[in-house]
């Protein structure tokens, strides 16, 4: 990941950003942990990949990066 950009985002809504001018291609959203199980291990949700044109968002933080190829 050295080099390359990172943009952590959010919206009050649910939303679909446009990112195409920061990143070309495929790109992934990696999501924070907001939730423990029942022994009080995080919950991990699966990456999500996105066209840059076209990248949803909603209230939960996430990192989103150009995919690697």
């Amino acid at each position: 990941m050295l080099g390359k950009s990172v943009i952590v985002a959010w919206s009050e809504k649910d939303t679909t950003l446009d990112l195409s001018n920061y990143f070309d291609g495929t790109i992934r959203v990696r999501h924070i942990v907001s939730e423990l199980d029942e022994q009080e291990n995080p919950i991990y949700l699966e990456d999500e990949f996105f066209s840059s044109a076209s990248v949803k968002i909603g209230e939960e933080p996430v990192f989103i990066r150009e995919e690697s190829e």
